[in-house]
């Protein structure tokens, strides 16, 4: 709520078209309570939008509980956040937007990518895992999502837009999933980080600046990398196998996270390495989920998991 109260203001100042997408995940099978936030929180936003004149669209009818798509039957945080980026791409041609460049604003902020990255060096997704979140992202730089994304929060932390909310009253509503202490996500925003905090004041912020800015000199570094290896049709095969271990296992990250998978760890990108050694210039197998295809040229993977 703090981003989109802000660009309120910034709306008339930088003279843009502004469109609000909310995305619905669909009931919850086993938790009533996190239903009802999700209802509770498109009425709100679309109260909110409403009393503003601000376009609102969602990926539900206004008068209808009915799902104009179908939602994901996995409710874990991959298959929402792919689900999001489809809804988002279905949502903005749907705006009818005459501007001539369409971003993608999201509120994510410096909690958010500090809580991310943690995890992903945690799972052991090695230097891939430090470049989870960037400021601008281009459209090449997902392949979920065919568009432009900005993230103009991350130089705020959840205590500074906190105070920003209050300050200026702004009405939010709270994720009750925010106060569990499981998965380790929550445990980490929730008891580790504020222990860090509590032993080192500033100690956090100092950890999620000094990771954010190694990834983006990782990013700054590794294009030409990513550009030598992937390819509208997967891995080029002859340049990967020219890479050392450490490039290997970064390009093989930023495939799998280009190809919609996020929950992976070292030890999924190992085993791949070691399959690719094997004398066959074309096999095939099935590995978290997907199915992987070794040509004499290309590594690729099935766009949706194996039944």
């Amino acid at each position: 709520m703090a981003m989109l109260a802000a660009y309120c203001e910034l709306k008339r100042v930088l003279k843009v078209q502004m469109t609000v997408m909310h995305v619905f995940h669909g009931p919850s099978a086993s938790d009533h309570s996190c239903t009802e936030y999700r209802n509770n929180a498109r009425r709100f936003v679309s109260d909110y939008c409403k009393r503003r004149k601000i376009d609102f669209f969602s990926n539900i009818e206004e008068t209808s509980s009915a799902p104009k798509i179908s939602f994901p039957d996995k409710q874990n945080e991959s298959a929402l956040r792919q689900f999001r980026y489809q809804i988002f791409e279905q949502l903005m041609s749907q705006a009818n937007s005459t501007a001539e460049r369409q971003v993608l604003l999201l509120g994510h902020h410096q909690d958010d990518a500090l809580e991310t990255q943690l995890l992903h060096l945690i799972r052991g997704s090695g230097l891939a895992g430090l470049q989870s979140f960037s400021e601008h992202q281009s459209p090449a730089g997902n392949q979920h999502f065919d568009g432009e994304i900005l993230r103009p929060m991350l130089k705020f932390s959840k205590k500074d837009l906190g105070d920003f909310v209050t300050r200026y009253q702004i009405p939010c509503i709270e994720d009750p999933s925010n106060s569990g202490s499981d998965p380790l996500r929550n445990w980490l925003r929730r008891e580790w980080l504020p222990a860090l905090e509590a032993k080192r004041q500033g100690g956090a912020s100092s950890l999620g600046r000094s990771i954010f800015h190694l990834g983006n000199l990782l990013s700054d570094t590794t294009g030409h990398l990513l550009m030598s290896c992937l390819a509208e049709e997967g891995v080029s095969k002859r340049e990967f196998l020219k890479k050392t271990p450490t490039e290997k296992s970064f390009v093989m990250s930023e495939f799998m996270k280009r190809s919609g998978i996020f929950d992976f760890s070292h030890s999924h990108i190992e085993e791949f390495l070691k399959r690719l050694d094997r004398e066959q210039k074309n096999h095939t197998f099935i590995m978290l989920g997907r199915r992987w295809t070794v040509s004499a040229d290309w590594i690729k993977v099935s766009v949706s998991d194996v039944p």
